[in-house]
Parts: structure tokens; sequence; C-alpha cells
């Protein structure tokens, strides 16, 4: 299995912030660098794993879809296909504006979340909460695809992303 192993530079920057941080950095970019490569097959049921944990975590924490689950008689234990999330309703920007109080994790207290605004291209910005550990994963898969770009960190990149802009709806 061919994987893009992390430079000496990043070896060094991941193990000190493992350090600073208290949770193995390192071993993680690994594993995130490691999926990249990964059959179908075994990214399909790692999709489909953490899916259901999400799904378990939700109707077990999360007010509002603990509500929600009950109502549609929906039992996230029993996930086993993509296509079972069409019983879901959509979650929209309206219900996470809403119901913000009501869709955060009941386990996580304040300091363990990470707070994050979108950039409101679509009128305006919309917050979520992301557990430290979903946003470390996050930055790593991040760090994963500049490697896979050929991108080292700390290298100047622009990206260039959003939809076009209405000049009339900003004035």
């Amino acid at each position: 299995m061919m994987t893009p192993n992390l430079t000496p530079r990043e070896r060094l920057l991941y193990s000190l912030l493992s350090i600073a941080s208290r949770s193995d950095l390192l071993r993680g970019a690994r594993t995130v660098r490691e999926r990249a490569f990964w059959s179908l097959e075994k990214m399909d049921a790692f999709r489909l794993r953490r899916c259901r944990e999400t799904l378990v975590h939700a109707g077990s924490h999360v007010p509002y879809y603990r509500a929600l689950f009950r109502d549609l008689g929906f039992d996230p234990h029993s996930f086993a296909s993509f296509d079972d999330l069409r019983h879901l309703p959509v979650l929209t920007r309206g219900i996470l504006v809403e119901r913000f109080a009501d869709l955060r994790s009941e386990i996580h207290p304040p300091s363990a979340v990470t707070t994050v605004r979108t950039g409101g291209t679509t009128g305006s910005p919309v917050t979520v909460l992301q557990d430290r550990a979903n946003a470390t994963e996050r930055l790593l898969v991040t760090h994963r695809l500049f490697a896979l770009m050929g991108r080292t960190r700390g290298s100047p990149t622009l990206l260039i992303a959003g939809n076009p802009i209405d000049s009339r709806a900003w004035g």
C-alpha cells in the first residue's frame, strides 16, 4: 500500500504539537494519511461505521436528534446503509439557527468544543460546534490533502472557493 510519508519537518511539528496538546497528533496524522490509500471497500466500511457512531451519539446525547429519532421511530443502532438516511429530514440552515441549543451534545462541556462559523456566502454565517477530536481530525485531513497535492507545511498556497458574488446583494 502506498502511503505518503510524513516529512522529517512534519514529524517534528506533529511531535511538538502532540506534547503541547496532550494528544498523539503524530499517530493521527499517519492514520489520516493512510486512509487516502485504503481500498474502496475498506473506506466504505469506515464511512458507514463513522456515520453510525455519529447517529448513535446524536440519538443519545443531542436533544434535537433524540426527539427527532423518537418521533420518526428511527433507531441509529440499526443503521446499516447510507440509504437509511433517506428516512431523516435534512438539517437546514434555519434549523441550525433556530434550534442551536438543542443541537448541542450534552456530554461535551463548552471547554471541549471548538466554534466554527461559515463564511456567510449564502446570506448570513452559521455557527456550528465541533468536539476537539473532530476539529483535529479535520485539520489533519486538510494537511493530508495538501501533502497529496505536493504542498508542505509552510508553503505559500492560495485557495479560491465559494459562489459567484452578486454585487447588488452587497450594496
